[in-house]
This record gives structure tokens, C-alpha cells and sequence, in this order.
């Protein structure tokens, strides 16, 4: 997501009172929507949000977009703002690998208390742009580079961030992974990796980041 810049950021997302519903396959076609109540004192529908997504996979194509948006907890001079998050992304398997293409359009209507990002102290806006590709060197060994172009059209700043992922199976459940990330940000843009300051984007302006996660995965 937009706001929530982190290459080593949660796994999933934790939503309070959702109600949601995924739609099986038809003709390689599937949608979902996911709805999280509200209940604020003297609002019930502060706090609350919905995310609606379809997607497509046929053959060696696949594509997908979602809409989500969130209401803010809290009003702040009376107002409960609100968080927009559009994304599209799909991709093309041309055997030995698969080429990617992501991107995200963020907008928030100003300060709040969210569930899914911590607040900023202003409206803003930003979009995100990512290639990748993958490429499968051996049966057992996955290679992915990606490029993550991340534009904040309020504050005029943007940032990169350049990634490369290694996968080799030991066996059918069992994985060895590396994931090196290194971040630039520029024209006073703060963002981070890893969060760990009160900075917007919980980095430091126009200073870079380079992150190295080591992990195995397995698979029951």
C-alpha cells in the first residue's frame, strides 16, 4: 500500500468485525468484498471500511484490481476523513519466468485514526508504480528482481526502492529465501524500510536504506 511503505511490513491484515465474501471461479473469473463494522460511540459508521477486488487468470495472463476505503475512527475539527486506496496489477507467464506490473493510487482526506496506517498530519496523495519479473534459473531456484517508484504528488518528494528475492526448495514444503531491498529517497522525501522514528514515513529526508531479511519457509 501507499502509506504503508515496507518492504519487511506485516504478512496480512487484521480487521476488526469484517463480514466477507469470496466469489468462486467462473471462466477464470473470481471477485470478493470484505466489509469491517464500525461502532464508534454516536457513529456507527466511524471506523468502518470496505475493500471490493476482481481478478482474471487465464492461460499465461493474469490480472486483478481492488478498491478499498476507510472511514477514520475519530473526527478531528468535526470531520471524519477518510483513507482511498486504488490498486491494479497483472502479470504474464511466459514459461521460464513471469513478468509483473503493479500499481497503487493512495488519497487521504486528512488526519484520523485508521485501522490499516498511522496517521498523517495532512490531506495527501501518492502513487506507486512497480515492475518485476521472475525468473526460474533452476527447478529449484526462483529469482525475482522488482523496482517499487513511489510519487507523492502533495509534497512534490519521491522514492525508490530496488529489491531482489531468492527462493531455493529443499523439498516439495520446505524453502531457503533472501530478500535484499535498498531504498533512495529524494527532493525531501522520508520514507523507510522499517519504520523506527515519528517522521512522516517513519524514515529520514533524502537519506537511503538497504535491508537484508533471511527466512525459511515451510509449508504444512
Amino acid at each position: 500500500a501507499v502509506f504503508r511503505y515496507s518492504e519487511f511490513d506485516a504478512v496480512s491484515e487484521l480487521f476488526n468485525n469484517v463480514i466477507k465474501y469470496a466469489s468462486p471461479s467462473y471462466g477464470g473469473f473470481k471477485g470478493g468484498a470484505l466489509y469491517s463494522l464500525g461502532g464508534e460511540a454516536g457513529n456507527n459508521s466511524a471506523g468502518s471500511l470496505y475493500n471490493v477486488g476482481a481478478q482474471y487468470a487465464g492461460g499465461p495472463f493474469f490480472v486483478g484490481a481492488t478498491y478499498y476505503e476507510e472511514k477514520s475512527a475519530v473526527a478531528v475539527a468535526g470531520e471524519f476523513n477518510t483513507y482511498k486506496l486504488t490498486t491494479v496489477g497483472g502479470s504474464f507467464d511466459f514459461g521460464i519466468g513471469k513478468a509483473r506490473l503493479g500499481y497503487a493510487n493512495a488519497k487521504i482526506g486528512g488526519p484520523g485514526t485508521f485501522q490499516s496506517i498511522a496517521s498523517l498530519p495532512a490531506a495527501t496523495k501518492a502513487y506507486v508504480v512497480e515492475p518485476g519479473v521472475d525468473f526460474n534459473v533452476t527447478t529449484a531456484l526462483t529469482l525475482s528482481a522488482d523496482v517499487v517508484y513511489r510519487k507523492n504528488t502533495d509534497q512534490s518528494n519521491k522514492s525508490m526502492v530496488y529489491r531482489f528475492l531468492a527462493l531455493y526448495n529443499l523439498s516439495k514444503r520446505t524453502a531457503l529465501l533472501v530478500n535484499v531491498a535498498h531504498l533512495a529517497n529524494y527532493d525531501g522525501a522520508s520514507e523507510s524500510l522499517l519504520g523506527s522514528s515519528t517522521n512522516v514515513g517513519g524514515g529520514f529526508a533524502d537519506r537511503s536504506q538497504t535491508g537484508i531479511a533471511l527466512g525459511i519457509r515451510h509449508s504444512f
